[in-house]
């Protein structure tokens, strides 16, 4: 007898935190067994789900500890077409995994959205829908076949072949609806990050085009969590955190001018807190003129840059900056940012306990 796969998403008018509970159980009660190389897991084909408030895109388990700081430059890599490992490792040490020659990641997102020619996908995408109302052909495609065919390694990294397959954007009425096609998914670890960096392309997308963020549409060909991980999900999936704040909505209109603002300053603070990482006591870290140039940004774009200057005090374990952070930025950055002010402060007072110990 045929079975028809059940595609209804999940959930439909839950919350994000709700939803990534859902989407782990019903892979853990429903999943399939499979031995891919990374390891045994359990897999769901063809899965898909709604969120239907894309700024509903923060994860506050406790379990899964999501870092919004990391997640926001992630997507300031991305789109600032970025490829390169050196300014992605300041975010996220773990990626030089993903890179052969320790200078590059061959599957960034970044050239092959914002990139040369055809390849500036998402600038070109903005202009179509500008120009076709219910266009089908808003389409940016991230998997590419001419560079993702093959792979090497070398000493245990491999430069990764991308995950997603694709972006479409639908423009219906008033709003702007969002689909990403994955070809797999990490739905444990990875897909926190992806709904994060996804949403944000949505709406810099709605935004640009004048439209709301509609539905974001999430579809994977294999959604799965490892095994060796199954300890992680259950705590989880046990978690009864709360759902996160709405993050500060992007203003309607051209967003270019202000991404290349925050790029620029994204740079600055990066390069000032790896000087100050590198050579230690020689001067305090002064987040003054970083907050200061925050401040003339709209509302959303300041609490991006005022993440950033978070980022580089957690860095730097620099309690004074954070703490005045803490008294500016909008939610949910500031729970987060209590979560750092008490992690250092525990890394403080076990330092403490180490030394008189001695």
């Amino acid at each position: 007898m045929a079975r028809w796969l059940d595609l209804r998403p999940p959930m439909q008018s839950a919350r994000w935190e709700e939803i990534y509970r859902k989407v782990l159980s019903d892979v853990r009660e429903d999943g399939s067994a499979i031995h891919p190389r990374r390891g045994e897991a359990k897999e769901r084909i063809a899965y898909a789900f709604q969120i239907p408030n894309p700024r509903d895109r923060c994860l506050l388990s406790e379990a899964r500890r999501f870092s919004i700081f990391q997640g926001v430059g992630h997507w300031l890599w991305i789109m600032g077409g970025r490829m390169d490992l050196s300014s992605i490792t300041y975010y996220n040490p773990r990626a030089e995994r993903f890179s052969v020659d320790l200078r590059k990641l061959d599957g960034a997102y970044g050239p092959r959205l914002f990139g040369l020619g055809a390849l500036n996908q998402i600038p070109n995408v903005i202009e179509l829908i500008r120009g076709h109302s219910d266009t089908r052909r808003a389409v940016a495609a991230v998997y590419l076949p001419e560079f993702d065919s093959w792979r090497s390694a070398v000493d245990g990294r491999e430069d990764e072949v991308p995950c997603t397959v694709a972006l479409q954007f639908l423009p219906r009425g008033d709003r702007l609806d969002a689909v990403t096609y994955m070809r797999s998914q990490d739905g444990l670890m990875v897909l926190p990050y992806d709904i994060f960096i996804f949403t944000l392309l949505q709406e810099y997308v709605s935004a640009s085009v004048g439209l709301r963020p509609g539905t974001y549409h999430h579809v994977a060909g294999s959604l799965h969590y490892y095994v060796k991980d199954s300890e992680l999900l259950e705590k989880v999936l046990a978690d009864s955190t709360q759902a996160a704040p709405l993050m500060p909505e992007m203003p309607s209109g051209e967003q270019s001018t202000y991404l290349g603002s925050l790029m620029e300053l994204e740079e600055s603070i990066r390069v000032s807190c790896t000087a100050h990482m590198n050579l230690p006591g020689r001067t305090e870290f002064n987040p003054r003129d970083f907050v200061e140039q925050a401040s003339e940004l709209p509302e959303f774009w300041k609490a991006i840059a005022l993440a950033l200057v978070a980022w580089a005090a957690i860095r730097l374990s620099h309690e004074k900056t954070l703490a005045r952070i803490r008294e500016i930025v909008p939610r949910p950055f500031d729970i987060y940012v209590d979560r750092a002010l008490a992690s250092i402060s525990r890394k403080a007072k076990r330092s403490l306990e180490a030394y008189v110990g001695r």
